[in-house]
């Protein structure tokens, strides 16, 4: 299957601008992740106790409304799926997909930690077995599982764009064969649009390390600014793998024009 080419860098350069160019819209689909966080914030100050078996879930849903969202206003030029969102299909197909991604990615990573742990004291969790054997074989298989996990992931990226932007839920097996030679691809735009977050991440690492500011700051402030800058972040994501769903597999002809 011949495969297109794109430019992931620029993908990338599109996707973070996006957010500043589309701002009331993507203000707009942010309503819920920033609803979620004021909610959240007001219940502190009233030292009222939300278990974190509801802020989880809630917080999840905040983020797959405003992902769903974000990609069809986009694709489509509306943001009125802001709130119809759950009358129509094509979200609650997003959902399923997006509740099977995470519960691929929650199981390997409980998987990948039972392997880094038996490989650094040699002895796997709630199994009784240890030794040294089981530390080499550990030493083997964890970093040979997450680069086969990153590039499983690369592969299978753009499936929650191709689903919000095309409407169906399609099989794996069609995003796979699509993405073909497009690893590398995927890893740039992923690096690039998450750059925002990452820098902020290791900026406050580095101030409270340094510097007493992190300290005399409102937690509320903080907690304020990682979801702005991530819900940004998650915006510039999304528009990017927008573009690569349209550049990869669509005709050339329906392409809308997004970003340019």
């Amino acid at each position: 299957m011949a495969q297109r080419d794109i430019d992931p860098f620029e993908i990338g350069r599109r996707g973070l601008a996006i957010p500043f160019r589309e701002f009331p819209i993507w203000f707009d689909c942010a309503f819920w992740p920033f609803a979620i966080a004021i909610g959240s914030a007001v219940a502190r100050s009233q030292s009222i106790e939300i278990s974190p078996l509801l802020v989880q879930p809630v917080g999840w849903g905040a983020e797959a409304i405003f992902d769903w969202c974000w990609m069809i206003a986009l694709s489509r030029g509306t943001s009125l799926h802001l709130l119809t969102f759950p009358i129509h299909r094509s979200f609650w197909l997003f959902v399923v997909l997006k509740l099977g991604l995470s519960a691929i990615g929650w199981a390997f990573s409980a998987l990948l930690s039972i392997l880094f742990s038996a490989a650094l004291v040699g002895e796997v969790m709630f199994l009784d077995v240890s030794g040294p054997l089981v530390q080499l074989v550990a030493l083997i298989l964890a970093p040979l599982l997450l680069g086969v996990g990153i590039w499983a992931g690369l592969r299978l990226m753009i499936w929650p764009a191709h689903c919000a932007a095309s409407g169906r839920l399609v099989g794996p097996g069609t995003i796979w064969r699509n993405m073909q030679d497009h690893s590398f691809d995927a890893l740039v735009i992923c690096v690039v649009t998450t750059g925002p977050f990452l820098l902020a991440a290791i900026g406050e690492i580095i101030l409270a390390r340094t510097t007493q500011l992190i300290d005399r700051l409102n937690p509320e402030v903080l907690t304020g600014l990682a979801t702005v800058i991530g819900t940004y972040s998650s915006g510039a994501f999304d528009a990017a793998l927008l573009i690569a769903y349209y550049a990869i597999f669509a005709p050339r002809d329906s392409q809308p024009d997004i970003g340019s």
